[in-house]
């Protein structure tokens, strides 16, 4: 469904066709709509907007993080990858290289602010890409 859905934008993209049908207009937010009607009645209640939406959202956290995690791209998360990824990390904060984190090093590691928290979004709110 999400190739079928992709194609039409991917094309215009790429450039090949910049135009687009009536029938293709929209069509991917109403499939969107129609598989979230779960009870098949024609209607959507809150509940079953709420379960698109938190899916929608849900995919979104997945992809980002399998992109983030996955060091090899193939498309999967292994144990290994998400280890090593740690163990950079801790090596990046370890600056004296110890083996330990004192506070100052952790510190490093939230840029600096104070009780951990951190903004890890751009201007608008979304990530910085």
């Amino acid at each position: 469904m999400q190739n079928a859905e992709a194609a039409p934008r991917d094309d215009m993209r790429k450039g090949r066709d910049r135009t687009v049908a009536q029938e293709d207009f929209g069509a991917r937010q109403l499939d969107r709509l129609k598989a979230a009607d779960a009870d098949g009645n024609g209607e959507l209640s809150t509940a079953e907007l709420e379960d698109m939406v938190l899916k929608q959202m849900v995919e979104r956290r997945a992809q980002r993080m399998t992109k983030r995690l996955d060091a090899n791209g193939d498309g999967t998360v292994t144990l290994a990858e998400v280890e090593d990824r740690q163990a950079k990390r801790f090596a990046f904060l370890d600056r004296n290289g110890d083996g330990k984190l004192e506070r100052s090093e952790m510190r490093r590691g939230h840029g600096g602010h104070k009780n951990g928290s951190h903004r890890q979004h751009g201007p608008r709110g979304h990530d910085a890409r």
